[in-house]
């Protein structure tokens, strides 16, 4: 059922685009720490393979991608939120936004990057 959710939140990517999301409004560095702080992220890319973690306040994220456990590291950096993440060369950064329930993420270009879904605390003991 989880595999099926992915799949059509990953068919939903293609319909993004940041013109059409004029009334989502990117989130400033305190209200990304509010947000995802001491939570659990469920995020869906067009470039990753979805991924799930909860996001220590220390900065360390606990999760798993690929069906396979992962520990890395997350900050926030000029109002985008960045994972350095285990076989990346390079820390990824997005900018978050906020359109209603909606929390979209947008790469540096200001296209779409993906959905985010936030659960409070650490329900998966990661």
């Amino acid at each position: 059922m989880k595999w099926r959710v992915w799949g059509v939140a990953a068919a939903g990517l293609l319909l993004l685009s940041r013109p059409g999301f004029g009334a989502a409004t990117d989130l400033d560095d305190a209200q990304i720490r509010d947000l995802v702080a001491g939570n659990t992220i469920s995020v869906v890319t067009k470039s990753l393979a979805p991924a799930e973690g909860y996001m220590d306040p220390d900065g360390a994220i606990r999760g798993q991608r690929n069906g396979a456990d992962f520990t890395g590291s997350w900050a926030i950096k000029d109002n985008r939120l960045c994972f350095d993440l285990p076989g990346n060369d390079f820390d990824i950064c997005r900018t978050v936004a906020k359109d209603g329930d909606e929390v979209l993420m947008f790469d540096e270009s200001g296209s779409p990057a993906g959905r985010l879904t936030v659960e409070a605390g650490n329900p998966n003991g990661w």
